[in-house]
């Protein structure tokens, strides 16, 4: 070769060494490369083997400032990413605590193993673990670490890529191998520049003394070696695995160690069992299980998460700590003897990475959309993105439905049709069929489904219910079942609104009409949302019109104030409007009895407005065979034992009564005494808003007693009646200021003034006013 040949050979073989060794911290090499070309240069001067012409005097200068920049770079890249992990410092996610027992005997299987095998199912942290173990100051201090994503590279290069890795570590420690290039080129598909350097190196060698060769270089570093292999059994090509395996058995030794991860399950499916594995795993590791509440709070604690927004107890799927789901899983037991819904929750198999996804979108929707911020809401969201990430099978079945109830039906045998469950329920020979009703895997799956988010398939009626009574807990339920429709085709979907159509009227009456303090002024608002018709079918604002047919608008804004709850002082408002706007207010009409058995005659002042308006209303006819009058009375009756204005003792009594004009006879006398002992027992002369009510409630007694007088007596089972009291706490605290009452008449009458606005909030009844004014 000529002169100039060989110089511009060392010349390009010089730049190579530059362009894949970093100058820093490969130190070593790079002082004894540039000793072996000054050498070659100077000897080569001195003894005029060639003499350096023009040409190769740029070309060393060029080589020179190539090697400045190529320092310079190297450092600045050693400093950026110093302050780069001093900046991302703080944030570190702590380990389960039985992780962190995972983590101490992965690290003393590396003490005594060379080949290391980490089994759990997808998610279960693996990779999260492994990162930890890079994280912990004597592995950082005593090893390099290589991590190959079989995930993230072609299944055929996976064997070059080890390689690659394997040369970069080397360069990183300082360390020139010849072997590497060999290796690389064994396996590389790329044979350009490296094919040149192997030629004029003469490395010829074969594979197995080249792998034993390079083996040995690697265990001259500084540092051991752990080589770590995420996701193998996502290889689809067993063949793949068994090489990787095999290469993986031969390199590994003391200095390098070999973590796979897998999910043994996954492999055995593959075809590679526990005895093919034993051979080159020798080692193998489970992680251990975690509990589900463990992880929700570890992760709820991570993301820091406000517990008024998401809190652990929210997300408590158990049947064990979740009072509906007990509710649900107790009545598929009572109707079937099992429960579907219960087994599929035992079954379910989460991981750390689905409860964490499923959280974070919880978290995401709840900060996106202030509705979910409401707790029943949110409830609604947590099951169903519980389906999404904990039994995406689930979901996937409901996912592209539109209405979940309507369009998820049961089957039956030998039937094409499809089914809701109160009807199968309802045929005589549920008895005999319900076995094999169940034994469809399909209606199981359905009834797990569509219990667990809440839908109400069996209506249980009261006894001797009337079938008006019947047909609106129907529409109530129909209603409910809708409302679950709408909420979750908005999580699926979120363009579709969250609400339906009553939903959204009436909260715009609320809006538009319950604002406005003047009667002329929410009747035109009323109007214009509405219409002057009661039965008119229209629609508002694209929404179909919110009453059922022969409904009022009135009795149903009422009926759906379970959807969107009116406050005392809206409902009273309502009622006014109606009142004052309906065709006959100075009668007690049918139409009065009709939307007034939909009023929260429990809250104080609801009450209070109800009998005022009832004791200036003349009475026009009979309504006691009515089934809206008996809605009402029992209404009625309700709110005045919650109210304290019928002692308990005396309802009791008033249920032995078959005859219904003599039981509201006697329950109508019996409030009407009840108020005016009270009367003589509490000094109202500085109340005279409730010296006004109580007037009312007497007179509304008598109207009520007049409009029920000279009816036929009928046969009537009382309708069960469920009595909530007040708190006791508010109770007690005005029972400790009592007890702790000085002789001063200011704070006396403070006390009584006190008394008298918590009854009017609904927060103390009558028995308990008479208890706190009493001189003893």
């Amino acid at each position: 070769m000529s002169d100039m040949m060989i110089f511009f050979i060392v010349y390009l073989f010089s730049i190579y060494l530059l362009i894949s060794y970093d100058p820093v911290r490969s130190g070593k090499t790079t002082i004894v490369l540039i000793g072996i070309l000054a050498i070659i240069i100077s000897v080569s001067y001195s003894n005029g083997w060639f003499i350096i012409n023009k040409i190769e005097s740029d070309a060393i200068a060029l080589w020179i400032i190539f090697f400045c920049i190529r320092v310079c770079l190297s450092i600045g890249s050693c400093l950026s990413k110093r302050n780069l992990r001093k900046k991302n410092l703080p944030f570190k996610p702590e380990l389960f605590p039985k992780r962190h027992r995972d983590l101490q005997r992965l690290k003393k299987f590396l003490e005594t193993a060379n080949i290391i095998g980490l089994d759990g199912k997808w998610g279960m942290g693996k990779t999260f673990l492994l990162s930890q173990l890079q994280n912990e100051e004597d592995i950082s201090q005593n090893y390099y670490i290589i991590e190959i994503s079989v995930l993230t590279c072609k299944v055929d290069q996976l064997i070059p890529v080890l390689f690659h890795e394997l040369d970069k570590v080397l360069k990183k420690d300082g360390i020139l191998s010849l072997q590497s290039e060999s290796v690389n080129a064994l396996f590389d598909s790329q044979k350009d520049f490296r094919s040149i350097i192997n030629f004029f190196l003469d490395k010829n060698e074969g594979a197995a003394e080249s792998l034993k060769k390079f083996k040995i270089q690697l265990g001259n570093m500084r540092k051991d070696l752990i080589i770590i292999y995420e996701d193998l059994d996502r290889i689809d090509d067993d063949k793949i695995i068994k090489q990787i395996l095999a290469i993986n058995e031969r390199l590994s030794n003391s200095h390098i160690k070999i973590i796979y991860q897998y999910d043994y399950s996954r492999m055995a499916s593959l075809g590679i069992d526990i005895n093919y594995l034993e051979k080159y795993i020798p080692y193998s590791m489970k992680l251990t299980e975690l509990d589900f509440l463990e992880i929700v709070v570890m992760v709820l604690c991570e993301l820091k998460v406000d517990t008024h927004i998401l809190s652990a107890d929210d997300l408590k799927i158990s049947s064990s700590q979740n009072q509906d789901l007990l509710e649900k899983i107790q009545m598929e037991q009572s109707y079937f003897h099992e429960s579907p819904m219960s087994k599929m929750l035992e079954e379910v198999s989460y991981t750390p990475r689905n409860i964490r996804l499923w959280i974070e979108e919880i978290i995401s929707m709840i900060s996106g959309y202030d509705f979910y911020k409401n707790s029943d809401n949110k409830k609604l969201l947590i099951r169903l993105l519980y389906l999404k990430h904990i039994l995406p099978d689930c979901y996937i079945k409901i996912s592209s439905l539109f209405r979940i109830y309507n369009e998820l039906k049961y089957s039956k045998s030998n039937c094409l049709n499809k089914y809701y469950l109160s009807d199968i329920i309802k045929e005589q020979n549920f008895e005999q069929d319900r076995n094999e009703f169940l034994s469809y895997g399909e209606n199981r799956k359905i009834m797990s489904i569509l219990d667990f988010l809440g839908y109400q398939q069996i209506i249980i009626f009261p006894n001797n219910c009337s079938e008006m009574k019947k047909h609106l807990i129907e529409q109530k339920n129909e209603e409910y079942n809708l409302k679950l429709d709408r909420i979750y085709h908005n999580i699926i979907s979120a363009g579709n609104h969250p609400e339906t159509n009553r939903e959204t009227i009436i909260k715009k009456i609320k809006r538009e009409v319950l604002t406005k303090d003047l009667i002329e002024e929410q009747y035109q608002a009323w109007e214009e949302i509405l219409g002057k018709s009661f039965y008119l079918n229209e629609r508002i604002d694209g929404y179909t019109t919110i009453n059922y047919f022969g409904h009022s608008y009135f009795e149903d804004v009422l009926d759906a104030s379970h959807l969107v709850p009116f406050t005392p002082d809206e409902e009273c408002k309502l009622l006014n409007l109606f009142n004052e706007k309906r065709r006959e207010k100075n009668l007690l009409t049918w139409d009065y009895f009709r939307v007034v058995r939909y009023a929260s005659l429990q809250k104080d002042k609801v009450f209070s407005l109800v009998m005022r308006q009832i004791a200036n209303l003349k009475v026009v006819g009979n309504f006691l065979s009515e089934d809206y009058f008996t809605d009402f009375m029992s209404v009625f009756i309700r709110a005045c034992v919650r109210l304290g204005y019928l002692e308990r003792s005396y309802y009791d009594i008033s249920i032995w009564k078959d005859d219904k004009k003599e039981r509201y006879s006697y329950i109508l006398l019996r409030i009407d005494q009840r108020v005016k002992d009270i009367r003589k027992r509490v000094d109202l002369s500085n109340h005279q808003k409730t010296e006004m009510t109580f007037e009312n409630i007497c007179k509304a007694c008598k109207v009520l007693n007049e409009s029920i007088r000279h009816t036929n007596p009928i046969k009537y089972n009382p309708i069960n009646i469920n009595f909530s009291y007040s708190p006791d706490d508010d109770f007690k605290n005005f029972l400790e200021r009592k007890k702790n009452l000085s002789t001063d008449a200011d704070e006396k009458k403070q006390l009584q003034d006190d008394i008298f606005a918590a009854r009017e909030k609904d927060l103390l009844n009558w028995d308990q006013v008479i208890q706190l004014l009493s001189e003893k």
